[in-house]
């Protein structure tokens, strides 16, 4: 990765104070930041949690995945990234489902889905499958 190409991560990203999180503020696909390159007319995408990862902790091994610890996958910060194997990162996201508690306060409040998405780090998307009752069944 170049620095300037992490230059311009680092650019669109904002501190949130709570989490520690470098949060992108550009473009996502499939909610992870991306940041395109033009380079002989050609447009390439990079993921701007893997330009920070190899800036700051050197090349993402063949086979690895670029873990965000913070499960917010718009952060770029190093100290939340971390290299691990497919099967791992997996396992990892399997183990952050919601509780029937927060569930409950899901449906219950009325706070837009993009606010309470940040707010429990999940994706806005997730917030509307569970009120719409197709994730955790119906109320």
């Amino acid at each position: 990765m170049t620095i300037d190409l992490y230059e311009r991560v680092i650019a669109r990203t904002a501190l949130d104070p709570t989490t520690g999180c470098w949060e992108w503020q550009g473009a996502t696909t499939n909610g992870y930041g991306k940041v395109g390159v033009k380079t002989m007319g050609k447009l390439q995408n990079y993921l701007v949690h893997r330009v920070t990862f190899e800036h700051h902790k050197g090349v993402i091994q063949v086979g690895q995945q670029v873990d965000h610890l913070c499960r917010n996958t718009t952060c770029v910060n190093p100290d939340h990234l971390e290299a691990v194997t497919p099967a791992e990162n997996c396992r990892r996201r399997r183990s952050t489902r919601l509780t029937p508690d927060l569930v409950s306060q899901i449906r219950a409040s009325s706070t837009s889905q993009a606010v309470l998405a940040k707010q429990l780090g999940v994706h806005q998307s997730t917030i509307s499958l569970v009120r719409s009752g197709r994730r955790w069944g119906s109320n």
